[in-house]
């Protein structure tokens, strides 16, 4: 298995593994998204690829506030193929994302994940990589405004 920086050809892969995540999206949005978020210096987004096929998908980005001296780096979605699951490869996302995070100067790491039973497991994986949680995400959704987008977990 091998990280590496997202590539266009690894397209169909991500979506299907966006559908596992419970993010179901076309081929062209998931590119147009991407593309977009590789446009930010800031943002980054790698596969994990294992004969041939993305079998897992980090997106990480790296973030300033006022109230931090340093910056503070962000795992804002990371998922493993489901079959590959277990097999040691969401561990080697994130121990990826700690490397990439201090390489970038982070202060520290953080992820949201939503409080659902389906997302349990994820956040028992998550503890055992190190990470507590600390608090609590409010989310106001502005779709009906915008008449787009989603902000969810």
């Amino acid at each position: 298995m091998q990280i590496q920086p997202y590539e266009p050809r690894y397209l169909a892969d991500v979506t299907k593994l966006m559908d596992e995540l419970g993010y179901p999206i076309e081929a062209d949005e998931a590119a147009s998204r991407i593309a977009a978020l590789e446009t930010e210096d800031t943002v980054r987004t790698y596969v994990a690829v294992r004969g041939g096929i993305a079998v897992g998908l980090i997106c990480l980005r790296q973030l300033r506030a006022l109230e931090y001296a340093r910056p503070i780096a962000q795992v804002s979605l990371l998922v493993v193929k489901e079959e590959e699951q277990g097999t040691g490869i969401g561990q080697a996302l994130m121990a990826f994302a700690d490397e990439w995070a201090t390489r970038e100067g982070a202060a520290s790491i953080v992820l949201t994940s939503g409080i659902k039973p389906e997302r349990e497991r994820a956040h028992a994986f998550y503890r055992r990589q190190g990470y507590e949680a600390t608090g609590y995400r409010f989310v106001k959704s502005l779709s009906e405004r915008v008449g787009h987008g989603h902000v969810g977990g």
